[in-house]
């Protein structure tokens, strides 16, 4: 009697010993999907930083700007016009819908390429442009909602 529960109890822990470690590949995560499961969600614009005229007032119209990262690789801008610019500007938002795709630190948004970091709440987009021969680099700084 002994023996039997001995052998059942030692039959169990192999049971469960072999289903906890016989966990398919799948559990080893990729880094990628790491790295879009980091943007997945809502972010409001913070603030706006360039290596031209340095850290910019947002407009309240400004302030209204969000990025949605869907599961689905949809990327939804909800941008109202560039107030950053020119904060006379009426404030209507409109709706930009794009693709999007990371590779390492490299965020791909409808064929527009930048490098951007996830650290806890905080988004940082970094984009180059050219103004005039100049080239640009503007950090973008987003909350996660």
């Amino acid at each position: 009697m002994y023996d039997e529960k001995v052998f059942t109890l030692a039959f169990l822990a192999l049971t469960l010993l072999a289903t906890a470690c016989g966990k398919s590949n799948n559990d080893n995560p990729n880094p990628q999907d790491d790295a879009k499961k980091a943007l997945i969600g809502t972010c409001k614009i913070e603030s706006v930083t360039d290596d031209f005229m340095g850290k910019r007032n947002l407009t309240e119209c400004d302030k209204k700007q969000t990025l949605v990262f869907r599961e689905d690789n949809i990327y939804i801008q909800n941008d109202p016009p560039r107030g950053i610019y020119d904060p006379n500007e009426l404030c209507e938002t409109k709706e930009y819908k794009r693709e999007f795709s990371v590779s390492g630190a490299t965020l791909i948004i409808g064929g527009n390429t930048y490098r951007y970091s996830v650290s806890e709440n905080k988004l940082v987009i970094i984009s180059e442009r050219e103004d005039a021969g100049i080239k640009i680099t503007e950090t973008t700084i987003y909350t996660k909602q």
